[in-house]
């Protein structure tokens, strides 16, 4: 049907005189069915008497036709192709950019710790302390970085708050809870350190009693070794 209409608007732009030649491709229906493609050339002719004529050349372009098509199909596979590629190198450079940042992190942990156990195996004073503290808080760009020493008392292990390093602006942990927790309340966590493993966990997934008095805290993710 559309070929149809474009078949009849420039037969009347040659009949309304808007134009002497006109060409256009359209489809033409075949007699034993299908169609194929035409490319379509109209000439308005004027007689003595003022009279109008329109003449006309159909070509068969169907070869023509499919051999862009085909053309169009490549270009677009290539296109296709060349876009998941760019997205897989993208991808490859956010890789290799995250690894990078990774082992950046990783040395400047390293490098913190090294300056640490500098600081602390010439003196354990409370100046030493504090400003491994504050190296830690530094290079882990963390609110607050805790210091807890173990003391058992009447059969009962216990982790004392010994010295706190806080960013600026947040709050110091004593203001917001006490300074002593019992490990029996806190059967998870000591079966963790007890072990040696690491804790590094949102605050979200730990089991409750921890994750309720972290939240007491503020504390969205923790980190302890």
């Amino acid at each position: 049907p559309e070929d149809r209409e474009n078949f009849k608007t420039q037969y009347r732009r040659l009949l309304d005189r808007d134009s002497e030649i006109d060409t256009s491709v359209l489809r033409i229906l075949k007699q034993e069915g299908g169609f194929f493609w035409a490319e379509v050339f109209g000439r308005r002719l004027q007689d003595e008497s003022g009279g109008a004529a329109i003449t006309g050349t159909v070509i068969d372009v169907s070869e023509e036709i499919a051999r862009q098509q085909e053309i169009e199909a490549v270009n677009q596979q290539l296109e296709e192709r060349v876009n998941q590629r760019s997205q897989e190198l993208n991808e490859e450079i956010d890789r290799r950019k995250q690894a990078e940042n990774d082992l950046q992190q990783q040395l400047s942990y390293e490098q913190a710790i090294s300056k640490c156990s500098s600081l602390l195996l010439e003196s354990t004073s409370n100046e030493a302390l504090r400003k491994s503290l504050s190296i830690l808080q530094e290079v882990t760009q963390s609110d607050r970085v805790y210091l807890y020493q173990n003391e058992e008392r009447e059969d009962e292990l216990y982790m004392n708050l010994l010295m706190e390093e806080t960013a600026d602006g947040v709050k110091s942990i004593s203001s917001i809870t006490g300074n002593q927790y019992c490990y029996s309340s806190y059967p998870w966590w000591f079966e963790q350190l007890s072990n040696q493993k690491i804790i590094n966990e949102k605050v979200n997934e730990l089991p409750l009693p921890v994750r309720e008095t972290l939240h007491k805290q503020g504390v969205q993710s923790v980190l302890v070794i």
